[in-house]
Protein backbone atom coordinates (compact mmCIF):
# COMPACT_ATOMS: atom_id res chain seq x y z
CA UNK A 1 0.00 0.00 0.00
CA UNK A 2 1.28 3.45 -0.93
CA UNK A 3 -0.35 6.59 0.42
CA UNK A 4 0.94 10.11 -0.20
CA UNK A 5 -0.23 13.67 -0.34
CA UNK A 6 0.14 15.57 -3.54
CA UNK A 7 3.63 16.93 -4.01
CA UNK A 8 4.40 20.18 -2.16
CA UNK A 9 4.94 21.83 -5.54
CA UNK A 10 1.14 22.18 -5.74
CA UNK A 11 1.58 25.02 -3.22
CA UNK A 12 3.78 26.98 -5.63
CA UNK A 13 1.19 28.83 -7.65
CA UNK A 14 1.70 31.92 -9.80
CA UNK A 15 -1.23 33.85 -8.31
CA UNK A 16 0.01 34.09 -4.71
CA UNK A 17 3.57 34.67 -5.89
CA UNK A 18 2.52 37.62 -8.06
CA UNK A 19 0.40 39.08 -5.27
CA UNK A 20 3.26 38.66 -2.79
CA UNK A 21 5.75 40.44 -5.06
CA UNK A 22 3.23 43.19 -5.79
CA UNK A 23 2.46 43.64 -2.11
CA UNK A 24 6.12 43.78 -1.13
CA UNK A 25 6.84 46.25 -3.94
CA UNK A 26 3.98 48.47 -2.86
CA UNK A 27 5.04 48.16 0.78
CA UNK A 28 8.50 49.35 -0.20
CA UNK A 29 7.00 52.22 -2.17
CA UNK A 30 4.72 53.09 0.77
CA UNK A 31 7.66 53.20 3.15
CA UNK A 32 9.45 55.77 0.93
CA UNK A 33 6.88 57.62 -1.19
CA UNK A 34 9.43 60.28 -2.13
CA UNK A 35 11.68 57.62 -3.64
CA UNK A 36 8.77 56.36 -5.76
CA UNK A 37 8.27 59.84 -7.19
CA UNK A 38 11.98 60.05 -8.02
CA UNK A 39 11.97 56.65 -9.72
CA UNK A 40 8.96 57.64 -11.84
CA UNK A 41 10.54 61.07 -12.60
CA UNK A 42 7.52 62.92 -11.27
CA UNK A 43 7.75 66.71 -11.15
CA UNK A 44 5.10 69.36 -10.45
CA UNK A 45 4.76 69.69 -14.26
CA UNK A 46 3.87 65.98 -14.68
CA UNK A 47 0.44 65.02 -16.05
CA UNK A 48 -2.40 65.56 -13.62
CA UNK A 49 -3.54 61.92 -13.64
CA UNK A 50 -0.08 60.81 -12.47
CA UNK A 51 -0.02 63.39 -9.70
CA UNK A 52 -3.54 62.39 -8.65
CA UNK A 53 -2.54 58.72 -8.66
CA UNK A 54 0.48 59.38 -6.46
CA UNK A 55 -1.59 61.54 -4.10
CA UNK A 56 -4.17 58.75 -3.77
CA UNK A 57 -1.43 56.17 -3.27
CA UNK A 58 0.20 58.30 -0.58
CA UNK A 59 -3.09 58.73 1.27
CA UNK A 60 -3.96 55.02 1.10
CA UNK A 61 -0.46 53.52 1.01
CA UNK A 62 -1.08 51.03 3.82
CA UNK A 63 -4.22 49.76 2.09
CA UNK A 64 -2.47 49.60 -1.30
CA UNK A 65 0.31 47.46 0.15
CA UNK A 66 -1.85 45.43 2.52
CA UNK A 67 -4.53 44.24 0.12
CA UNK A 68 -2.20 42.26 -2.21
CA UNK A 69 -0.39 40.79 0.81
CA UNK A 70 -3.72 39.77 2.39
CA UNK A 71 -4.92 38.25 -0.90
CA UNK A 72 -1.65 36.30 -1.24
CA UNK A 73 -1.98 35.03 2.34
CA UNK A 74 -5.59 33.97 1.73
CA UNK A 75 -4.69 32.19 -1.53
CA UNK A 76 -1.81 30.34 0.14
CA UNK A 77 -3.97 29.37 3.11
CA UNK A 78 -6.76 28.07 0.86
CA UNK A 79 -4.32 26.06 -1.26
CA UNK A 80 -2.58 24.67 1.82
CA UNK A 81 -5.85 23.65 3.48
CA UNK A 82 -6.92 21.69 0.38
CA UNK A 83 -3.44 20.16 0.03
CA UNK A 84 -3.38 19.05 3.67
CA UNK A 85 -6.52 16.89 3.32
CA UNK A 86 -5.83 15.56 -0.19
CA UNK A 87 -4.12 12.23 -0.76
CA UNK A 88 -3.47 9.49 -3.32
CA UNK A 89 -3.50 5.84 -2.26
CA UNK A 90 -2.90 2.51 -3.97
CA UNK A 91 -3.92 -0.62 -2.06
CA UNK A 92 -5.11 -4.14 -2.87
CA UNK A 93 -8.54 -2.90 -3.91
CA UNK A 94 -7.66 0.02 -6.16
CA UNK A 95 -6.59 3.60 -6.58
CA UNK A 96 -8.21 6.03 -4.15
CA UNK A 97 -7.70 9.76 -4.31
CA UNK A 98 -9.14 12.64 -2.37
CA UNK A 99 -8.92 16.13 -3.86
CA UNK A 100 -10.90 18.16 -1.33
CA UNK A 101 -13.11 17.95 1.72
CA UNK A 102 -16.03 16.37 -0.14
CA UNK A 103 -14.45 14.60 -3.11
CA UNK A 104 -13.09 11.07 -2.84
CA UNK A 105 -12.93 8.69 -5.79
CA UNK A 106 -11.89 5.05 -6.04
CA UNK A 107 -10.98 3.18 -9.21
CA UNK A 108 -11.00 -0.61 -8.73
CA UNK A 109 -7.85 -2.36 -9.97
CA UNK A 110 -9.86 -4.66 -12.23
CA UNK A 111 -11.25 -1.61 -14.07
CA UNK A 112 -7.84 -0.07 -14.84
CA UNK A 113 -6.96 -0.61 -18.50
CA UNK A 114 -4.05 1.78 -19.07
CA UNK A 115 -1.62 3.82 -16.97
CA UNK A 116 0.41 6.70 -18.38
CA UNK A 117 2.89 9.10 -16.82
CA UNK A 118 3.65 12.66 -17.91
CA UNK A 119 6.59 14.55 -16.48
CA UNK A 120 8.34 17.77 -17.32
CA UNK A 121 11.99 18.60 -16.64
CA UNK A 122 10.91 20.57 -13.56
CA UNK A 123 8.78 17.63 -12.39
CA UNK A 124 11.72 15.26 -12.82
CA UNK A 125 13.93 17.62 -10.86
CA UNK A 126 11.52 17.81 -7.93
CA UNK A 127 10.21 14.24 -8.10
CA UNK A 128 6.57 14.45 -9.14
CA UNK A 129 4.48 13.90 -12.23
CA UNK A 130 1.03 13.53 -13.72
CA UNK A 131 -0.62 10.11 -13.56
CA UNK A 132 -3.26 9.33 -16.18
CA UNK A 133 -5.40 6.27 -15.41
CA UNK A 134 -7.80 4.93 -18.02
CA UNK A 135 -10.61 2.89 -16.51
CA UNK A 136 -12.50 2.17 -19.71
CA UNK A 137 -15.35 4.59 -19.03
CA UNK A 138 -13.22 7.65 -18.37
CA UNK A 139 -9.69 8.89 -17.91
CA UNK A 140 -8.66 10.21 -14.52
CA UNK A 141 -5.77 12.66 -14.45
CA UNK A 142 -3.97 13.11 -11.14
CA UNK A 143 -1.60 16.07 -10.96
CA UNK A 144 1.43 16.54 -8.71
CA UNK A 145 1.78 12.86 -7.79
CA UNK A 146 4.97 12.35 -5.76
CA UNK A 147 7.08 9.25 -6.36
CA UNK A 148 5.28 8.83 -9.65
CA UNK A 149 7.27 5.76 -10.72
CA UNK A 150 6.39 3.90 -7.50
CA UNK A 151 2.69 4.66 -7.91
CA UNK A 152 2.72 3.50 -11.52
CA UNK A 153 4.65 0.34 -10.63
CA UNK A 154 2.23 -0.43 -7.78
CA UNK A 155 -0.75 0.04 -10.08
CA UNK A 156 0.77 -2.06 -12.85
CA UNK A 157 1.82 -4.80 -10.40
CA UNK A 158 -1.57 -4.89 -8.73
CA UNK A 159 -3.44 -4.86 -12.02
CA UNK A 160 -1.47 -7.88 -13.27
CA UNK A 161 -2.69 -10.08 -10.42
Amino acid sequence: MIRERQHWMVLVRPGPAIMLVLGLTLAGAAANPGESANILHVTPNSPAFLLAFLQTFYEYRILCAGVPLAVAAFMLLATWSLWSISYIEVDDYGLTYRTGPFTQNTIPLRAIQDIRINTSPLALLFGYGTLIVDSGREEETLFYVPRIAEFAAALRGSADR
